[in-house]
């Protein structure tokens, strides 16, 4: 039997690496949000950017116009850190309500129709040489595909599966899991 093939940016990461979790902040408010190692990879992308935005935009507030294209750059760097964190889920059991998205830019949607989680195979993907699957978490308030939102994308069958028991029991919604291809 072959060996399944690992995806290339979780072959730096023990098997059982987790890419998100799932915690209560306060009472009645639980986030699903990138561990926190990547967040901390993805600070160190944007700080660095935010601190050349800055400095940029000092220089440039002295009449040097050369600070445009500094600034430039450091704003690329903070959004590819902003963009590399990914979205926060907020579920506000207290209130029956999902928040999602990115700070700043938050959706908000009622949970009251939420039908179920499931669990489904996202497909096989190349990068380079290698082939790998993902498998995606979704909320399902209906039958239609914009009425499913996809709150995980893992390589690791396994962890998104551990993933969307942790939210149908926290949800108490039936969670719809179909077996690893």
């Amino acid at each position: 039997m072959a060996a399944e093939p690992v995806a290339p940016e979780a072959a730096c990461y023990p098997r059982n690496f987790k890419s998100h979790a799932l915690r209560q902040t306060w009472r009645g408010v639980w986030v699903l949000r990138p561990a926190l190692r990547l967040r901390i990879t993805a600070w160190l992308v944007g700080l660095p950017g935010a601190v050349i935005l800055l400095l940029s935009l000092l220089t440039l507030l002295q009449g040097l116009w050369g600070a445009v294209v500094v600034m430039l750059f450091g704003a690329a760097f903070l959004w590819a850190g902003f963009w590399q964190n990914g979205p926060i889920f907020q579920f506000r059991l207290a209130e029956a309500e999902l928040r999602s998205g990115y700070p700043l830019f938050r959706r908000r949607r009622s949970l009251a129709g939420l039908k179920s989680i499931q669990l489904i195979d996202g497909g096989s993907h190349r990068q380079g040489r290698s082939e790998f699957r993902t498998y995606q978490v979704n909320l399902v308030f209906g039958e239609r595909a914009e009425q499913r939102i996809n709150v995980l994308n893992h390589s690791d069958y396994d962890a998104a599966l551990g993933t969307g028991r942790q939210l149908a029991d926290l949800l108490k919604v039936p969670l719809a899991a179909r077996r690893r291809v």
